[in-house]
């Protein structure tokens, strides 16, 4: 019992939990060792008794073949097809043969092995007896074949049949000893399964409900133990058996007493805490009260010496807002002459720049005017080739009509020829008709020759009419914005020395008044320092004097409290 009391729970609950498993693993390795008896009992059945008798069964029915065909065979009636049967009978041997060779593979024991050795010389007697039938037939004897058919060779055959069925009827009864043998491996493997999983169910149970116990009967004492403690009463004793425990039962009633133990220090502390802290709080009041009165005494000086500072920072305010608006004065008349004096620079600067951008632009000027009327002239001169196309023009149409002339005398000609000529006719016809269209050309590239000469001289005309206007208007204006630009730039240095002398006036006149404002800046912060100084003052004396009435309301409160806190404690009961 102590043994087991002192295991984890965890152990507690995984010792069923096991044992479950391991008696499934146990009912499952016997089921497998059943499944493979069985399995075995199968594999004996199928590889022994029903291939056995399969081979067994095919050797029967050739054995009933090969008897129909000698029966076939022996009748003279069917003399033509001996051979046909005869081949038939060697077919069937073949299969007969592969069957006992399959059986002979398949031999498990003594027993066995002589039924088939009877069968094998039963087997080999019946060949030799169907050999010397298949010879009287062959030789035309079929009455010694049909004598020797009927008095041994279907006795042989007969035996023969007979042997099989004795190994037929040997392998049915290794069959069926298998399956009985399996059966009883079943039933018993049954009969080990319910009670394997019978014992290991009850002991689960027993085990578990052991276990379940062990574990729930301290946790409802612990429990108890708990809410006894948790209503206040601190004097419940835990059993010495909860507490030697080594599982988390222990620990966990180790960890109530020690709660239980510390509860009766944090009570007695603060129920001797309560006590102090009431007288505390009395001798507090009292000390308040006092501090009180004094503050409001302070409190009513103070304002009084406030509202005097205040009417002296009022009075220098003023003078400072005068000295402000002459400062601004000032400095209006100080940045106005700086503007001033910075536009009349730009002014000179871009008078100076438009003096040079003017000498720039006459000096471009001459150059482009150059330039160009030496390009036209060019232009103008090369115009003249213009000429040259009416003179090869003329040629084309001298051409033309010595062209057409041809034509006319190939075409005379060709009508002298007759029929001989008619190509050349055509010919003739064709030459003619460029003759003509040539002709129509040129007639047009006069016309357009003409319309150029005229466009190039209307554009000669107009390019000197350009020229002039640029020699005498435009080179005259230029020289004008020379001049003027000149002009620009001596104002402009006159009025910036005008403007420089005003700047230095305006900035002497600002530092005078600066050092005025300073002097009145300096005495309005003191007076207002002082006002501001003497209202904190009486703020923070009036704010410590409502602090002190909080205070004494604080105090009355956590008397208050102290009482309360004093009363609770007494419901605990800390000793029997």
């Amino acid at each position: 019992m102590k043994l087991v009391n002192n295991l984890k729970i965890k152990v507690k609950f995984l010792g069923p939990l096991f044992l479950a498993i391991f008696a499934m693993v146990a009912v499952v390795f016997v089921g497998a060792v059943s499944m493979g008896s069985i399995n075995e009992a199968n594999d004996v059945i199928y590889g022994n008794n029903y291939l056995s008798t399969v081979a067994l069964e095919t050797i029967n029915n050739g054995l009933s073949d090969v008897r129909r065909d000698l029966a076939y065979i022996v009748q003279e009636y069917y003399r033509d097809r001996i051979g046909d049967y005869k081949s038939s009978i060697d077919n069937i041997a073949k299969i007969c043969q592969e069957a006992e060779a399959q059986y002979k593979e398949l031999i498990v024991d003594d027993e066995d092995a002589k039924l088939f050795a009877a069968f094998q010389n039963a087997m080999a007697d019946f060949r030799i007896d169907r050999s010397k039938v298949i010879t009287y037939a062959q030789d035309g004897e079929y009455e010694n074949a049909l004598s020797y058919l009927d008095t041994v060779a279907r006795p042989a055959a007969e035996k023969t049949q007979e042997c099989v069925e004795e190994l037929v009827s040997y392998n049915t009864r290794s069959a069926q000893e298998s399956v009985d043998s399996a059966n009883s491996t079943y039933k018993s493997s049954i009969t080990i399964l319910l009670i394997v999983a019978g014992i290991s169910g009850a002991l689960s149970i027993v085990i578990g409900l052991y276990m379940s116990g062990a574990v729930t009967k301290p946790l409802k004492v612990a429990v108890s133990t708990t809410n006894s403690i948790a209503n206040g009463d601190l004097t419940v004793v835990l059993a010495k058996g909860l507490l030697s425990r080594k599982d988390e039962i222990g620990e966990l009633a180790k960890g109530i007493k020690g709660m239980q133990e510390g509860l009766i220090q944090t009570v007695e502390g603060i129920k001797n805490a309560s006590v102090n802290l009431g007288s505390q709080v009395t001798d507090t009041n009292q000390t308040i009260a006092v501090l009180n009165d004094k503050i409001s005494d302070t409190s009513a000086a103070t304002e009084e010496l406030s509202a005097s500072m205040e009417e002296t920072g009022a009075s220098s305010e003023e003078m400072n807002a005068t000295a402000v608006e002459i400062e601004h004065a000032v400095e209006t008349v100080a940045e106005k002459a700086e503007d001033g004096a910075a536009k009349s620079g730009e002014i000179h600067n871009r008078a100076s720049e438009l003096g040079k951008h003017v000498k720039e632009s006459i000096k471009k000027s001459n150059d482009v005017f150059n330039e160009i009327k030496g390009s036209l002239e060019q232009a103008l001169e090369d115009s003249k080739a213009v000429d040259e196309i009416n003179a090869l023009a003329d040629a084309i149409l001298g051409i033309t009509s010595q062209t057409t002339l041809l034509a006319l005398n190939a075409s005379i000609e060709a009508a002298r020829a007759g029929e001989a000529g008619r190509g050349f006719a055509v010919v003739a016809n064709e030459i003619s008709s460029l003759a003509d269209n040539s002709k129509n050309t040129v007639t047009q590239i006069q016309a357009i020759t003409k319309v150029v000469m005229t466009a190039v001289n209307n554009l000669a005309s107009s390019s000197n009419n350009l020229l002039n206007f640029v020699a005498k208007d435009v080179m005259s204006d230029y020289k004008g914005m020379e001049e003027t630009a000149q002009s620009y730039t001596d104002d402009a240095t006159y009025v910036s020395d005008l403007t420089n002398d005003l700047s230095a006036t305006a900035e002497e006149l600002l530092a005078s008044v600066q050092v005025l404002m300073r002097a009145i800046g300096e005495v309005s912060s003191a007076a207002q320092e002082g006002a501001r100084t003497t209202t904190t003052v009486a703020e923070q004396t009036s704010d410590i004097s409502m602090g002190a009435s909080t205070i004494v309301d604080n105090m009355k409160e956590t008397q208050k409290t102290s009482d309360e806190l004093t009363a609770l404690v007494d419901k605990f009961k800390l000793k029997q």
